[in-house]
Order: structure tokens, then C-alpha cells, then sequence
């Protein structure tokens, strides 16, 4: 099942394009049918893999999730707290 469904997500030359690497593919409950994790360097890669694959028909109702470690998210809430400094909501 898993390389089918590789094949149908993103076909091998994709994959090796985007240097993506299939990490572990689980059956869900609920919204969707199943999950994938992968790895890549650049996410922006794997995106513009998964609209060629969705332009093509092959596979419908993509929805991506992007999970960070938690020293990416305390980074990004650093930057936030940064921001917050000189943020003014508009008309304040």
C-alpha cells in the first residue's frame, strides 16, 4: 500500500527531485484516510510536488500540516515576542 501510495502522492522522479525522504505512513479516523511523514530541506519543494501531483488528477483534498521541534517553535515565538514590541493593531 505504501508504494502505491508514493507512486499516486509523488511520483519516484518527484521525490528524488524535491530530495524528500518518506518517513512513515500511518492509517487515520476522522478527516482524512491516512498520513504521511516525510522529511525535506526546503517544505516549498514538497508543496510545489503536491500541487503538480493535485493538478494532475491523481489525488484530491491534499491538506499538509507543518510540525516544528520545540527549539524551532521557542525561536518563533522569540521572533514574536520581538514583533509584539513595536506591533500596533490598526486604528491604535
Amino acid at each position: 500500500m505504501r508504494a502505491q501510495l508514493t507512486a499516486k502522492l509523488l511520483p519516484a522522479p518527484l521525490w528524488k527531485q524535491q530530495a524528500a525522504h518518506w518517513r512513515a505512513f500511518y492509517l487515520t479516523t476522522g478527516d482524512s484516510d491516512f498520513a504521511i511523514k516525510v522529511t525535506i530541506d526546503d517544505v516549498t519543494n514538497l508543496i510545489a510536488g503536491l500541487m503538480v501531483t493535485g493538478a494532475s488528477g491523481a489525488v484530491s483534498h491534499l491538506k499538509t500540516v507543518r510540525a516544528f521541534t520545540s527549539d524551532e517553535f521557542t525561536a518563533i515565538q522569540k521572533k514574536a515576542g520581538e514583533l509584539a514590541i513595536a506591533y500596533k493593531a490598526p486604528g491604535n
